[in-house]
């Protein structure tokens, strides 16, 4: 969150019509519709209608505002697990394509023993941070639920799981826009040169000395080839 401080924001949240219409009027009930709460200092809130896992949710994305090239932070608490895994890596696989470089995810996850068949959820993973490796991800991390390193000093001790069924929260970063460096290019430049210039030198005596006749003869090179020949002298 501190590296937030001082950023514009807008916040997209996608849900079910049904969902954010009764959120809304919660909200508008307490004085919290959209227009009072950007008077309070918050980030615009772009609430979008739409299932993830069954309609095109990134064009509507775009419709709303969202550009995949400026670095975002998507989270999905408390929804993957509800769907089998062939919709689980599809969104996953979604949310990569419009993650620029410095994009970060974050999800809830349950272990597979707690989903189907022995468990009550439709998906689980027991190694997500290998799942996100493979997307292209960095920096990944899992932790469980009641672990106090996400308590922010609340006890959840109670939530501490022991056995094999576990509520993860993962997170991971996409790797940053790697820039052009002008000195790491002339200093490639330079050694391929310094490592081709003995080729160069031979092909020159080879070309000029081997390809001559008793005479002297000299072939007419070409003035691309003449250019090269006189640069390695």
């Amino acid at each position: 969150l501190d590296e937030l401080e001082g950023r514009v924001l807008t916040i997209f949240e996608i849900d079910h019509p049904e969902v954010l219409s009764a959120k809304q009027r919660m909200l508008a009930s307490v004085g919290a519709d959209p227009v009072s709460v950007r008077g309070f200092g918050l980030p615009l809130c772009r609430r979008i209608p739409a299932d993830v896992v069954g309609e095109d949710w990134v064009e509507a994305l775009r419709v709303h505002g969202f550009s995949p090239n400026l670095p975002s932070a998507f989270l999905l608490e408390g929804v993957l697990y509800y769907y089998p895994e062939r919709q689980v890596m599809r969104l996953l696989r979604e949310i990569d394509e419009i993650s620029s470089p410095g994009s970060r995810l974050g999800f809830s996850a349950v272990s597979k023993a707690a989903s189907k068949p022995t468990g009550h959820w439709e998906w689980g993973v027991d190694d997500p941070e290998a799942l996100l490796d493979k997307l292209g991800y960095i920096e990944t991390k899992s932790v469980t639920l009641g672990d106090p390193e996400i308590a922010h000093g609340w006890d959840m001790s109670s939530l501490v799981t022991t056995g094999p069924k576990k509520t993860l929260y993962v997170t991971g970063s996409k790797a940053p826009a790697v820039r052009n460096n002008p000195e790491k290019i002339k200093d490639a430049v330079k050694g391929f040169w310094t490592k081709a210039l003995p080729a160069l030198k031979w092909t020159r005596w080879f070309l000029e000395t081997a390809l001559t006749t008793g005479h002297q003869l000299r072939i007419p090179f070409p003035k691309w080839i003449q250019t090269i020949l006189r640069s390695v002298d």
